[in-house]
């Protein structure tokens, strides 16, 4: 989440050049909300409560790497001012066939 621009922002980086669907804050209401991202090596896909918000196309589809070694790191926000992560970790689900409905 980018709060200085007023935007929740998804990156996905596909032959070396960062795609961001993103959302602006302004439109969530109050309480919880599931975000979701997906990938399908063209279109980077965001969604908010099971709703698309936002679609970014790459042109071309590109191959989807996962980078499973010690060092991949899957961050998730990040404290206000700063770079450092709200939450940081390593353990991240794929699935490999596309979810109907959304």
């Amino acid at each position: 989440m980018d709060a200085s621009s007023g935007y929740l922002k998804a990156f996905v980086n596909l032959n070396g050049t960062y795609y961001t669907p993103n959302i602006a804050l302004s439109s969530l209401g109050s309480g919880w909300h599931h975000f979701a991202l997906t990938c399908d090596g063209r279109y980077s896909k965001l969604y908010v409560d099971g709703a698309l918000e936002d679609t970014k196309d790459a042109g071309s589809v590109y191959p989807i790497q996962y980078a499973a070694t010690a060092n991949s790191t899957l961050l998730a926000g990040r404290k206000p001012g700063t770079h450092q992560p709200l939450w940081e970790g390593t353990s991240l689900v794929f699935w490999t066939k596309y979810a109907s409905g959304m």
